[in-house]
């Protein structure tokens, strides 16, 4: 009777383990805190995965710049460029195809010691420059890309910096538009008067 028990205990005992084990799938994602934001300020970005590993962040103005690859080199970015080196062709493929010549900035982030993550990045206070300068001042859009070691694709998220005064191009043009606006009413009356009468 013992000996069927136990039997039973260890079938269980092993359809526990291997249903636990077979949902671990990878998961990552990258998200802002801000949609929106006015020129010069900061954004916090959230990047997450479940798994232990590294992964680098990327942040694209909407500035052209020169080739970022270029500077991706051992004597000026030596852990980028060897992290680089060991992703997959199809990830740099996408990544260079995401940045299409505009100025990049990246931030490492590494989850040796947990299995499951989520990071808090604050752009362009923690991030560094690969062919330009960090920075929201720049109206437009910005993408984040977040790269995962073993992950076979990228995270992309995206938000947007505009400028919210605008200074006429031509202020006499401005000038005249509220002038004729003005002279309207002063005529409007005068022809209302006329027609009444």
């Amino acid at each position: 009777m013992m000996k069927i028990v136990y039997g039973i205990a260890s079938v269980i005992f092993l359809v526990l383990i291997l249903s636990t084990t077979a949902n671990a799938e990878l998961h990552i994602s990258v998200t802002v805190q801000n949609a929106v934001l006015s020129p010069s300020q900061t954004q916090t970005i959230i990047a997450d995965t479940n798994e232990r590993g590294w992964g680098i962040v990327f942040v694209v103005q909407p500035s052209n710049g020169a080739p970022w690859t270029d500077f991706v080199n051992t004597s000026s970015h030596p852990l980028l460029y060897f992290r680089w080196t060991y992703l997959q062709s199809g990830i740099k493929a996408n990544v260079s195809s995401e940045i299409d010549g505009k100025i990049v900035s990246y931030k490492f982030v590494d989850t040796a010691h947990v299995d499951g993550w989520t990071f808090g990045l604050v752009y362009p206070t923690n991030f560094t420059g690969i062919n330009g300068v960090p920075s929201t001042a720049a109206p437009g859009e910005y993408k984040v890309i977040f790269v995962f070691w073993n992950s076979p694709d990228i995270c992309v998220t995206k938000f947007a910096c505009g400028s919210w005064l605008v200074i006429p191009q031509v202020p006499l043009g401005t000038v005249m538009a509220l002038a004729s606006s003005l002279c309207a009413i002063p005529a409007f009356v005068l022809y209302r008067r006329k027609h009444l009468a």
